[in-house]
């Protein structure tokens, strides 16, 4: 999910994620896909934990590869801006905005 996140940084080019079938955000309305956690701070917890098991492969690409600094300890658990513009390939329809839906996600 992040990878191409850090490499549009290398490139220095503005990048828009579509993610795939699964939600994939804390909405307390569905559980985490790899989980089945539903609770908002659990959700965040064990995106957490996952994020804290891939770091240092992800810091070994973009000082390796991309040519970037690494993500330092202390970031967010994703490593990149949370203004970065998200969308999920469904329609709101069948899936609509809550007031827990965070701010990137734009459809």
């Amino acid at each position: 999910m992040g990878i191409p996140i850090h490499v549009a940084e290398a490139l220095k080019v503005p990048i828009h994620i579509f993610f795939f079938t699964m939600l994939w955000m804390p909405i307390t309305k569905f559980p985490h896909p790899l989980s089945g956690v539903k609770q908002q701070l659990l959700y965040q917890i064990v995106d957490s934990l996952i994020w804290l098991g891939i770091r240092d492969m992800i810091n070994d690409l973009r000082k390796k590869k991309l040519k970037l600094r690494p993500v330092t300890y202390l970031s967010d658990s994703q490593g990149f801006e949370t203004d970065v513009p998200h969308a999920y390939i469904w329609s709101l329809h069948l899936v609509p905005k809550s007031k827990e839906t965070p701010l990137k996600v734009k459809s």
